[in-house]
């Protein structure tokens, strides 16, 4: 050090100008003693020399420096000497001083400044000393530093041959620079030099400290320290020494401000549970160097006074110790190594680990694994958490990678919480402090994995939970992570790919549920304004909606931002599938496209929907309130136009799938919708047109419904419920065996999945034939209708009959109890009679061929020229695709030829009137039956057997 150089010169140009001059008078070897100073460059020197005498010299004021401010003064010093040996040797015998003072000061740099020294460095004299002895009887020293003054005072013995002893002591109220400050700080030493060349020095230290990292108070310190070579400290690597430091007490205050803040706010809450207000620090260590190489070491011993403790006031410690005997720290010419193993324990947490780095060509290589076992606090709660780090630190960077194990029960992170996840995690890590940075990301292949977790957000009220997750990089060149504090405001960049197994969410009263889409998302937080931004795009997925709708295979894009409590988001649907989660799928799935955005806490859309194929099926719009989960949307459908291989109902409809058949026509209308939490649900409803539609069915007892057309105004869509009683118009309906024609239907949806047919009227053969009062449920099952025939014109039935010859008038009145079962159509005891007399007449030519074979045929077909009956009735069962069974009653009169005469009245010379009573049973298809050629056969045998067997015939 500078200033020990010029003391020491001081000391030399004294005692060497005191022998050169002991033969002058006191006031010249003053002056002479000055002039010496001077030019060996002390400023301003001022020299006293009390007495001079052959062996020595007496000086009772020597100063240097600033007049008033001198930096050097020494009392009254005596200097005794050998004249010869002083011109021979420039050594003087011995030197003391009986009291002295010196005035340093310490710069703002760091330096230590005396004023008035020599700059050169010839102040410092030759490789040995300029004495043989030096005694300090009493000395003071002040240091003056910019925040304050250290005063304190030294004394001791120095001699060549025999070694030293001395003591320093040092005071101050407070002084410091560059950051560093002590106040209230005291310090003692002994040091003493052995003639053997070993040495030793012990001393206490207390006081307070204040540094840029945090501030250490009630600092109570040991030290000594013991050697060998003292005598050889010129040559490199030969000190040998070994120093011992006892930390008994230090304590570090946790402040509002100031870098030890952190502790109480984010993730050192998470450690500690509750706020810190103090830290306390104890120990020992052992510090050796020896031929060159330099260590540390824990101090030998047992419990905390082997190891370093750190303890806060809320019960948690931080225990370090040596691993595998190795020192702390160590340096050599190869390599230097930091070594340590740790326990953490306290209320919340008990754990261990250790610390081992190398550095070697200029790196730090280490590792780092930690084994912590339960710990929870309010903020943070986990269990067997497994910890590996390991990787280079060089120049302010490290390169890492990190693997965490552990079940998280629960983890606040600001407005978030994560809880109940089991993590594994691997990742890498680059901690650049130059540019103040963490970068993290995806370790090789595997991607960070949480086998499930639940996330809570309170403002928005958000709840999710995720299983089989994992957080993937979103390409091999983009980071999972970057946390950037260079600037004003610290920033987090995650960049991920997203994707799970399953999932839930809840935002207020909207909830999903089941396969979330894969989300490509980068997202940008700033904690200090509390603003992210988000935007990316997701892709397929399986999403039930509240349990009412089912969203997958999606497609589309979003952005937004969280700032404050304020969500806002905008997404682009490309496309995705809805369909209703109804046990009966009355709805066809449909594809969805369009946009949307969500501000403050409310949803609005619009929408195209499509069919499977591409079919447009119209558009609408929407509002969605996520805290009610209440919602509304309307959608207009287009003219959808139905064609043989195009657009067909069952597209829009399963339900209609097997019940109506191909058809053509259109379609058009509205619909709409609105939903809210349960017990409201869902509800809809809608009011369409149809135009001429054409179709096969329904079912397959009908061949065909064409014509249909007419408006239709439905209260609910799930289920289905019109808005009253609604009427359509059919222009036929093709039962094949039955025609019917330009007829009305009106008919009632009371949304218990059934259809009320309120009477459906056709006009039949000058009357009607109808179906009054009909339910027929729509997910299949039995299904009866009662047609009921009124004022049907018999001559008209026989003129559809078109039987050559055959005529006869009557009105005829029943009912054809139909019942549909299993797609199959049924009459149930159907019956159809006459209301009043009426008549039956054949003439043809078939009659005319009959009479010719015998009497009985002639009888019979006599009788039909003019068949005049009371009651006419047929009776019908069976199966409209098989056989029915017919019974046929005829009671009435008709005229037969004299030859044959049966009774008493004679109508005219050849013929007579007779009653006749004739039940005939049929059993044939009635698709047969209504064959014209097959139907007169029948009736002609049928007529030959009721009269060759009686009045009854079978």
């Amino acid at each position: 050090m500078r200033w020990v150089r010029g003391f020491l010169g001081l000391i030399m140009v004294v005692a060497i100008a005191a022998a050169a001059l002991y033969l002058v008078r006191a006031p010249i070897a003053s002056f002479a003693a000055e002039r010496a100073l001077a030019n060996a460059g002390f400023e301003n020197p001022d020299v006293a020399v009390a007495d001079i005498s052959r062996r020595e010299i007496r000086i009772k004021r020597l100063a240097i420096g600033p007049k008033g401010r001198e930096s050097i003064a020494l009392g009254e010093t005596r200097v005794g000497f050998d004249p010869a040996r002083v011109l021979r040797e420039r050594t003087v015998d011995e030197i003391t001083i009986a009291n002295a003072s010196l005035r340093a000061t310490l710069s703002e740099d760091g330096k230590v400044l005396i004023a008035g020294l020599p700059t050169g460095r010839e102040a410092g004299g030759g490789a040995g000393a300029p004495f043989d002895r030096l005694i300090l009887e009493d000395a003071s020293i002040a240091l003056v530093t910019p925040e304050g003054v250290v005063t304190g005072e030294a004394r001791g013995t120095y001699d060549v041959k025999t070694g030293a002893d001395g003591a320093l002591s040092l005071l101050a109220e407070q002084a410091g620079a560059r950051g560093f400050q002590i106040s209230d700080a005291a310090a003692n030493l002994k040091v003493s030099l052995k003639e053997d060349g070993a040495f030793t020095a012990a001393g206490h230290v207390a006081g307070d400290l204040a540094t840029p990292a945090g501030n250490i108070r009630d600092i109570d310190a040991e030290m000594s320290v013991a050697g060998a070579s003292w005598r050889r400290l010129s040559e490199p690597g030969s000190l040998e020494a070994r120093a011992v430091i006892d930390l008994r007490s230090a304590s570090a205050p946790v402040e509002a401000e100031g870098p030890l803040a952190a502790i109480n706010s984010g993730a050192g809450l998470h450690l500690f549970a509750r706020p810190v207000a103090q830290i306390d620090f104890a120990g020992g260590l052992d510090a050796a160097l020896k031929e060159g190489a330099f260590s540390v070491s824990f101090r030998e011993g047992e419990g905390d006074a082997a190891a370093l403790v750190a303890r806060t006031d809320t019960g948690a410690a931080l225990t370090l110790n040596a691993k595998n005997n190795a020192p702390l720290y160590s340096t050599s010419d190869a390599q230097r190594r930091i070594a340590f193993t740790y326990n953490v324990t306290g209320a919340e947490i008990t754990g261990a680990g250790a610390f081992d780095a190398r550095r070697e060509a200029g790196a730090w290589r280490f590792a780092a694994p930690a084994e912590i076992d339960d710990y929870a606090s309010d903020v943070l709660a986990f269990s067997d958490a497994s910890i590996g780090a390991e990787g280079t630190m060089q120049g302010g960077r490290v390169d890492a990678n990190v693997s965490i194990q552990t079940t998280l029960a629960r983890a606040v992170v600001g407005r978030l919480t994560v809880s109940d996840a089991p993590v594994d995690l691997h990742v890498t890590a680059d901690l650049d402090m130059g540019a103040r940075s963490l970068t993290i990301a995806s370790a090789g292949e595997a991607c960070p994995r949480f086998e499930s977790a639940r996330f809570a957000m309170k403002a928005p009220d958000i709840r999710a939970s995720v299983r089989a997750a994992s957080l993937c990089g979103a390409d091999a060149d983009t980071p999972l992570a970057v946390i950037d504090w260079s600037g004003a405001s610290p920033k987090a960049t995650v960049s991920t790919l997203l994707s799970a197994e399953r999932a839930t969410y809840r935002l207020g009263q909207t909830r999903f549920a089941g396969r979330p889409p894969t989300i490509d998302m980068v997202l940008d937080y700033e904690p200090a304004r509390e603003v992210t931004t988000f935007s990316g795009a997701y892709k397929l997925g399986a999403l039930i909606y509240n349990d009412f709708l089912a969203f997958s295979r999606m497609d589309g894009d979003f952005e937004g931002a969280l700032e404050g409590d304020m969500l806002t988001v905008r997404s682009t649907l490309r496309r995705m599938r809805i369909v209703s989660t109804m046990e009966t799928l009355l709805v066809a799935p449909v594809f969805a496209a369009g946009e949307g955005a969500l501000r403050d806490r409310e949803a609005t859309f619009d929408f195209t929907l499509e069919t499977r194929s591409g079919e447009r099926l119209g558009e609408g719009d929407g509002v969605h309130d996520l805290d009610s989960a209440k919602g509304s949307a309307d959608f207009r459908f287009e003219r959808l136009e139905f064609a043989p291989l195009g657009l067909q109902p069952e597209a829009l409809a399963p339900v209609l799938r097997g019940i109506i058949g191909e058809t053509v026509g259109a379609v058009t209308g509205d619909a709409k919708f609105s939903w809210a939490p349960p017990p409201v649900g869902m509800a809809s409803s809608g009011a369409f047109t149809f135009h001429d539609l054409t179709f096969q069915g329904p079912g397959i007892t009908v061949n065909q419904t064409a014509g249909l057309s007419g408006d239709v105004a439905m209260a609910s869509l799930w289920p289905p419920a019109t808005d009253g009683t609604q009427e359509i118009a059919i222009g036929k309906v093709d039962l094949a065996a039955l025609q019917l024609e330009n007829g009305t239907v009106l008919f009632n949806m009371p949304g218990d999945d059934t259809f009320d047919v309120e009477q459906a009227i056709f006009p039949w053969f000058g009357g009607s034939i109808g179906v009054y009062g009909a339910t027929a449920a729509m997910t299949g099952g039995e299904a009866m209708a009662r047609l009921e025939a009124r004022d049907v014109d018999l001559a008209k039935v026989l003129e559809f009959i078109d039987v050559d010859g055959l005529s006869g008038e009557g009105v005829l009145n029943g009912v054809l109890p139909l019942v549909v079962s299993e797609g199959k159509a049924r009459i149930d005891g159907g019956r159809l009679s006459s209301a009043g007399a009426g008549a039956v007449r054949y003439v043809g030519a078939a009659g005319e061929a009959a009479a010719a074979a015998g009497d009985q045929a002639d009888v019979a077909f006599s009788i039909l020229r003019d068949l005049q009956f009371d009651v006419l009735a047929v009776e019908v069962d069976g199966p409209l695709d098989g056989d029915l069974q017919f019974k046929m009653i005829f009671e009435g009169r008709g005229d037969v030829p004299v030859s044959s005469q049966q009774g008493p009245v004679r109508l005219a010379d050849d013929k007579v009137r007779v009653p006749v009573k004739y039940t005939i049973n049929l059993e044939a298809a009635l698709l047969e039956l209504l064959n014209q050629a097959k139907l007169s056969q029948d009736v002609e045998l049928q007529v030959e057997r009721a009269i060759s067997g009686g009045e009854d015939a079978n």
